[in-house]
């Protein structure tokens, strides 16, 4: 049974799959995390390396990093989750 965002409600939405255990290994997350961290530092480099908005870079590589998993089919689109 995949992992919900609440275990009380058997219709709340499976968690991320990218973060399932039950669907991916460690290894998975952990390459994903890495994708991320490496877009995100090039995004830091073409901004001209600002301080202070590191979260702001990260959410946007894991917007491109997760966009391109769910087109090329690694991810399933959030609705069909």
């Amino acid at each position: 049974m995949p992992i919900t965002k609440n275990m009380q409600d058997p219709l709340s939405k499976p968690l991320d799959p990218a973060f399932d255990p039950e669907t991916r290994g460690p290894d998975d997350v952990a390459d994903l995390t890495e994708r991320i961290r490496l877009r995100a530092f090039e995004i830091w480099e073409q901004d001209g390396m600002p301080e202070g908005r590191h979260e702001e870079h990260w959410l946007r590589a894991e917007r491109e990093i997760r966009g391109d998993s769910i087109a090329s089919g690694a991810l399933p689109p959030a609705d069909e989750r």
